[in-house]
């Protein structure tokens, strides 16, 4: 049994097929037969040297002329058999390609998907960032809270002491003033007793001269004169000195009561300094781990921007999609905005028109996850190029 063999594209090298079947017409059809020519295998025509099978001569029998049943039944037999091993290859090939078209299509859905996610993943989410800035204010405010706690039970404290030191020392002064020694103070002075001379009136009325008793007289009575002179000066010296024991005594209580409020203020003084110190170390502390948690966020962002860069180059090697390298100077998707380092609010830039024609696009669209993304493209990037646009919405850009 002879199967007929077309090439296109020439013959191939080595090949030692010879001339056209003797059952065949010069036009290809079976002698005898209405079959038609033979036909290319496959929806397009092969390329060069692509052989395609003809089964209509098989085992050199002519289908319309044969005397004999049976060979006629295998004729045909092979025929269909062929047909259908033709349409199988048909089929297949139309498999294969309904299979390339799906690959593309969920290849192209996948980076979109994944520049999607590039697009939010340029910077740390904004609601972990109220986290931290909730954490960090949460932290403060109870720090302060037990400081201010902390600050009035000292006061109270320093309160209490410095109340009782002053009410201790005021009893004091009070008994010091109330018991103060009055022993001299309260001694009378002396008062000398002149004697008269009596015997001067009796001599001279007996005819003596009575000036002769008056100097004994004298002395008793100088005498008499100086001691009590004496007994009032030492009198005075001692109330002095006792005076001046009582000033010393008030003057002392005073010196303790300073010294005592000053312990106290030394001890305040201290504690306030280890309040503070405690405060601004809780600070430190609080600080330091909102900024650790700020860097572990800012690492796993960075980790998830390179899975997602590396998820996108393993699409773009597959070749279901084209790969357009960025524009120079344009914004590499995930870029976070530039915060502005003045507290003065930037004036709003001008859209590009591409832009502009972006948010006309959008603004009548129904999926709303597609519109709240063109907002924030045109939001971070109004003056981007159709370019970029492009890469960022392949789906809008194919239907324009």
């Amino acid at each position: 049994m002879a199967i007929g063999i077309t090439y296109y594209g020439g013959k191939p090298k080595g090949s030692t097929i010879g001339p056209p079947s003797p059952y065949l017409n010069p036009d290809g059809t079976v002698k005898g037969s209405s079959i038609g020519p033979t036909l290319p295998v496959g929806p397009t025509a092969p390329s060069s040297a692509v052989p395609v099978f003809d089964f209509s001569g098989i085992g050199g029998i002519d289908l319309g002329t044969s005397s004999t049943g049976s060979s006629s039944l295998s004729g045909k037999a092979a025929l269909q058999n062929a047909t259908l091993n033709q349409t199988k290859y048909n089929a297949e090939i139309e498999a294969a390609r309904v299979a390339r078209e799906n690959a593309a299509k969920g290849a192209a859905y996948q980076l979109s998907y994944l520049q999607n996610q590039m697009a939010g993943a340029g910077q740390i989410p904004a609601s972990l960032l109220e986290q931290f800035a909730k954490q960090q204010s949460t932290g403060e405010g109870y720090i302060n809270q037990q400081y201010q706690s902390l600050l009035d039970q000292l006061n109270a404290r320093k309160g209490l002491a410095e109340q009782n030191t002053t009410t201790g020392y005021n009893a004091l002064q009070n008994y010091l003033q109330q018991n103060q020694p009055t022993a001299y103070a309260q001694a009378a002075n002396a008062t000398p007793q002149v004697i008269q001379n009596a015997l001067a009136q009796y001599m001279q009325s007996q005819g003596v001269n009575p000036a002769t008793a008056q100097p004994a007289v004298d002395m008793a009575n100088a005498a008499a004169v100086g001691g009590a002179t004496n007994y009032n000066e030492l009198l005075n010296v001692l109330r002095a000195r006792e005076q001046s024991g009582q000033q010393s005594r008030l003057a002392e209580e005073q010196m303790a009561r300073q010294f005592g409020l000053q312990n106290i203020q030394q001890l305040y003084g201290a504690g306030t300094s280890g309040l503070e110190s405690g405060k601004l170390s809780a600070l430190a502390d609080l600080s330091s781990r909102v900024q650790a948690a700020k860097l572990q966020a800012e690492q796993q962002r960075i980790a998830r921007e390179q899975a997602l860069s590396d998820a996108m180059a393993s699409i773009y090697g597959t070749g279901y999609v084209p790969y357009t390298p960025p524009v120079e100077g344009a914004t590499p998707p995930g870029t976070p905005p530039v915060t502005p380092t003045t507290q003065v609010a930037p004036a709003a830039p001008t859209q590009s028109a591409p832009v502009a024609k972006l948010a006309a696009q959008v603004a009548n669209a129904k999926n709303q996850t597609l519109v709240n993304r063109a907002n924030t493209f045109i939001e971070n990037n109004p003056t981007a190029t159709a370019a970029q646009i492009a890469k960022a919405f392949p789906s809008l850009s194919k239907k324009k």
